[in-house]
C-alpha cells in the first residue's frame, strides 16, 4: 500500500473516532470503537511495511549516489567537471535520480533535505540536459570523436584515465532526439544504433521506449538513404502501432525509393574550416616574409614598461596576432575570477545579454562585466594594457570574464560592429581591438581559430592575445573573423577588453595609404 494513502486513511479513521464526543455514554459504542481499534492496528502495520519498502528504497539510490561521488572532493572538482560527459552525468543525475529521490521522499519528515535543495544554487532542468547534450554532439562534430567511445565514458583515446561512467539507454535516446532536431543524421542513426543495442528486447528502460528507438532510426536512415533498414524498421513501428497512418506512409516512401534503385549514401556533409582548425589541422603555412615577422621582443618604450618589459610574441602576421606573456599570477587570475562569480549571466552575440527566450546556440558560455573601480588588479591591469597596446582605455568597455560550458563554443564572428550606427548605447565609435586574457588552461581545446589566417591561438594561462578588429584607416578588418574552440577537455574562463576608437587618432592615427 503507498505509505501517503495508508497513513491517511489513518488519520480519517481517527478523526472518525474523536468525533464522537458521547461513546463513554453506551457500552456498545465502545465494543465498535475496538472494533475500529482493530483496523487501525492493521492498517499500521501496512503503513510501516510501506515505510521500511520506502527507505529501503531511499538507502539503495543514497548507496548508489555515494558510489558515483566516493572519489569526488573539493579539490578534484574541477578536474571532474572539466570532462564534459562527468557534466552532462551531473545534469542528468538531477532531472533523473535526484527527481526520483524527492518524489520517493516524505516531505513532511524531510523537510530540512528540500530547505536545503532550494537553497543558493540554481539546480539543472531538463532544458540544461538538452543543452549539455547538444554539447556533447558539439564536440564529437569538431573533433570527430567515436559515438561507441563516447557511450562507453571516453572522450579522448589518448586519455584513458579521463574515463567516466557509461552512458545508459536514456541518454542514448536523447543524444539521438537531439540529433534529430539538429539534423544531424549521421550522428543520429549512430546513438539510436547504440540505444537499440542496448535496449534489446525490453519495451521500456530508462525511461525510454523501444518504440521511439524504432521509429527515429526509421526516419534516421531514411534521410541516410539506406531505404531497405528504413522500410524494415518502419514494419517494426507498424507492430506497435498497428492503427498510425503515419507508419504506413512511410512504408509506401521507402517502397517508391528502393523501385527507384536509390543507394545508400555513406558521404558525410563537408565540414566548415573551423572544424579543421579547432583540431589543429588545415592550418596555412606562412610565407617566408610572414615567418620573418613572427618574432619576440621585450617592449619597454612605456615608464611603466621600464622596470619590468614585457615579453611580446608575434604569433602570425595575417592578421596580425600578438601574445603578451606572463601578465597575471594565479593569485590575481583566482581573484578575477571570484569577483565574477556572483554575477555570472548566459552571453548573447556581440557581448550583450539576453534573456532565456531569446539566447542562441551560436554561443554558448556565461560572462560578467567587471569596472575599474571594482578591484585594483584591474586598475592595475588598465595602466599596463594602454601600454602594451599603446591605445587609450578611457573607453574601453567593461573587463568581460567569461566561462564557456559544456562543449563551450563561439561561432565564427567578427568582434566589430557594421552599419551607420555602431554600438549605440555606448557612443564611442566602434571596437578599433580585441585584448583577450586566458584566466586558465584549458587541457584539450578552446582554442581561438582565426578562419581567414587559417590558423589557432591556445589557452595559455596569464598570458593575453591581441589583435586590430579596424584598418589603421577605420575600415573593418574582415581578417579579424574568428571563432572560440569548443572545450573538449577542462575549464576555459577567458576576460575580453574591447579598446573602442575613441581617443585613438593620435595613438594609431590614418596612414597616408587609404588602403591600410
Amino acid at each position: 500500500m503507498n505509505t501517503i494513502v495508508g497513513i491517511t486513511f489513518l488519520c480519517t479513521l481517527i478523526r472518525g473516532i474523536a468525533s464522537k464526543s458521547d461513546a463513554f455514554t453506551s457500552i456498545h459504542d465502545i465494543k465498535q470503537i475496538l472494533h475500529k481499534e482493530r483496523v487501525l492496528t492493521r492498517y499500521l502495520n501496512l503503513a510501516i511495511e510501506a515505510e521500511k519498502e520506502r527507505l529501503g528504497e531511499l538507502e539503495g539510490m543514497r548507496d548508489s549516489m555515494k558510489m558515483k561521488l566516493l572519489n569526488l572532493n573539493i579539490s578534484s572538482m574541477d578536474d571532474y567537471v572539466g570532462n564534459p560527459l562527468n557534466a552532462l552525468h551531473t545534469i542528468r543525475r538531477f532531472t533523473a535520480d535526484w527527481n526520483e529521490i524527492t518524489n520517493t521522499l516524505n516531505t513532511t519528515r524531510v523537510q530540512e533535505f528540500f530547505n536545503e535543495w532550494d537553497r543558493n544554487v540554481k539546480l539543472p532542468t531538463l532544458e540544461d540536459q538538452k543543452g549539455a547534450v547538444s554539447g556533447i554532439l558539439r564536440l564529437q562534430n569538431f573533433y570527430k570523436i567515436n559515438t561507441r567511445n563516447v557511450s562507453r565514458g571516453f572522450l579522448s583515446s589518448t586519455n584513458p584515465i579521463s574515463k567516466t561512467e557509461e552512458i545508459g539507454v536514456g541518454l542514448m535516446w536523447a543524444m539521438g532526439y537531439e540529433a534529430f532536431k539538429q539534423k544531424e543524421w549521421f550522428l543520429m542513426k549512430e546513438w539510436l544504433d547504440l540505444a537499440l543495442e542496448r535496449i534489446g528486447d525490453l519495451e521500456q528502460s530508462d525511461g525510454c521506449k523501444r518504440s521511439w528507438i524504432v521509429d527515429f532510426l526509421s526516419y534516421a536512415e531514411f534521410q541516410l538513404g539506406d531505404y531497405e533498414r528504413s522500410l524494415d524498421l518502419a514494419y517494426q513501428c507498424l507492430e506497435y502501432s498497428p492503427d498510425d497512418q503515419k507508419h504506413h506512409n512511410n512504408i509506401e516512401q521507402c517502397k517508391k525509393k528502393i523501385s527507384k534503385g536509390r543507394k545508400k549514401s555513406s558521404t558525410k556533409p563537408v565540414e566548415q574550416l573551423r572544424y579543421q582548425l579547432c583540431r589543429g589541422e588545415g592550418m596555412r603555412k606562412p610565407t617566408i616574409d610572414e615567418e620573418l615577422q613572427m618574432v619576440c621582443w621585450y617592449k619597454n618604450d612605456q615608464p611603466i614598461l621600464r622596470y619590468k618589459p614585457q615579453k611580446v610574441e608575434r604569433l602570425w602576421a595575417r592578421p596580425e596576432i600578438v601574445m603578451f606573456r606572463e601578465l597575471l599570477n594565479d593569485e590575481q587570475t583566482g581573484t578575477l575570477i571570484d569577483l565574477s562569480l556572483q554575477k555570472l549571466v548566459r552571453a548573447g552575440l556581440n557581448g550583450q545579454d539576453v534573456t532565456s527566450e531569446k539566447y542562441t546556440n551560436s554561443r554558448v558560455a556565461k560572462h560578467a562585466w567587471l569596472s575599474m573601480k571594482e578591484s585594483p588588479i584591474i586598475r592595475n591591469m588598465g595602466k599596463r594594457a594602454q601600454a602594451m597596446t599603446n591605445l587609450n582605455m578611457k573607453y574601453a568597455e567593461h573587463l568581460q570574464i567569461a566561462n564557456y560550458g559544456i562543449g563551450g563554443h563561439y561561432d565564427a564572428h567578427y568582434d566589430y560592429q557594421t552599419g551607420e550606427n555602431v554600438f549605440p548605447d555606448l557612443k564611442t565609435g566602434n571596437r578599433i581591438a580585441t585584448l583577450m586574457y586566458y584566466l586558465s588552461d584549458v587541457e584539450a581545446g578552446g582554442g581561438t581559430a582565426f578562419t581567414f589566417g587559417k590558423t589557432t591561438v591556445y589557452p595559455s594561462k596569464g598570458d593575453a592575445v591581441f589583435w586590430w578588429n579596424l584598418k589603421q584607416n577605420g575600415k573593418v578588418d574582415e581578417s579579424s573573423k574568428h571563432a572560440g574552440c569548443p572545450v573538449l577537455m577542462g575549464q576555459k574562463w577567458i576576460a575580453n577588453w574591447w579598446i573602442h576608437e575613441y581617443g585613438q587618432e593620435f595613438r594609431r592615427p590614418c596612414p597616408l595609404d587609404k588602403t591600410l
